[in-house]
């Protein structure tokens, strides 16, 4: 994120990671304080980091093409 002028302000890094659900359900701790398990579409209409809806759509299109 940069501010008004053009600096940068803030700085992420995401890691994404693609996998098969098999069991279990997820854990929350200081880290992570809400789970759910969505269909990519519905990524789209939420408020995340600027274009992580296009690598979660690439991922799963990578799962799919894997057996």
């Amino acid at each position: 994120m940069r501010d008004r002028d053009g600096r940068v302000e803030r700085h992420f890094v995401i890691l994404c990671f693609a996998a098969r659900w098999l069991a279990g359900t997820p854990e929350l701790n200081e880290e992570l304080d809400d789970a759910r398990w969505l269909a990519p579409a519905e990524i789209a209409g939420l408020s995340t980091t600027e274009g992580l809806a296009e690598i979660v759509a690439a991922a799963r299109a990578r799962l799919d093409e894997t057996p």
